[in-house]
């Protein structure tokens, strides 16, 4: 008997919401623990912005890639608010409450996770002279300070950094628009990576909330307030909020401008899916 039959045997986990908690908290670390410790390549003098959106985006491909059977691989609050307001997770509003409830605490989990291996892996003489609010944005996500932002613009900024990501993500996982394929998280990737390099500079490129809260939290642990507080009189003075919130706006928005300028208005028969295919569809890619 192998160790797999024994896994199977003795750890199999039949309950839906289990698998998927483990599953989105499996996949979130892997997204994380690139993600955070591309942007630590910078104690060293070797990043840069593009080397931090080419990470950050190949993080969110392999997250993906790691959970989609077992959770459809959202790995992002805004997926799943779009996922629960389209009635993806459940039965009614309250299987739906109750799935994002589930999906959001495996994300904002396994990317606490991946903050403490990240941090264990840099720790020791790296941080030497480093200030707090610099070691901060290393784990969770900063506005850029070169020049003044407003709150507005860094909330907008937040809102259409996700439009753009979770548009994408309706479109490829619609089935009378394009078919879903292996090669879906590397897109949703490559997409995220876009966003990157397009607005990663200015109100810090989370397009996540457990992506900048999972690592802030950890932060905070180890740093102290300054995680949450940021610097008086500068763009990171009390911005946490706005990769809280901002993204699932954006989520919202980007699927329904799908469903209003896309979605809808396919003809009835243009392409016949079956129930089945339809099951397996949402099981693997997600939504």
């Amino acid at each position: 008997m192998t160790i797999e039959d024994l896994a199977q045997r003795f750890l199999r986990i039949r309950r839906k919401r289990i698998r998927q908690f483990l599953g989105e908290t499996f996949g979130s670390f892997f997204l994380a623990v690139i993600g955070i410790a591309g942007a630590h390549q910078g104690l060293y003098g070797e990043t840069s912005s593009v080397h931090g959106a080419i990470c950050g985006g190949l993080g969110v491909a392999i997250g993906i890639y790691v959970c989609v059977g077992s959770s459809g691989g959202h790995v992002n609050p805004a997926v799943t608010t779009y996922a629960a307001l389209s009635g993806r997770l459940g039965n009614g509003i309250i299987e739906n409450l109750g799935g994002f409830c589930i999906y959001v605490a495996g994300q904002i989990f396994g990317m606490f996770l991946a903050a403490s291996v990240v941090y264990g892996v840099f720790n020791g003489q790296s941080y030497n002279g480093v200030e707090n609010q610099d070691l901060v944005c290393l784990f969770a996500t900063c506005p850029t300070e070169d020049i003044k932002l407003s709150t507005g613009e860094m909330f907008f900024d937040q809102i259409i950094g996700t439009m753009i990501l979770v548009t994408l993500i309706a479109a490829i996982t619609d089935e009378k628009n394009l078919m879903p394929n292996a090669a879906n998280p590397l897109l949703i990737g490559l997409t995220a990576t876009a966003i990157g390099l397009a607005y990663g500079n200015h109100g810090g490129g989370a397009i996540n909330p457990a992506r900048d809260l999972g690592p802030r939290l950890f932060a905070a642990m180890v740093l102290g307030d300054v995680a949450f507080s940021g610097i008086e009189d500068t763009n990171s003075e009390f911005f946490f909020w706005i990769p809280l919130l901002a993204p699932l706006i954006g989520g919202a928005i980007g699927g329904l401008l799908y469903l209003l300028f896309v979605r809808a208005h396919w003809e009835e028969d243009k392409t016949a899916v079956s129930p089945e295919k339809e099951e397996t569809f949402e099981n693997e890619f997600g939504l």
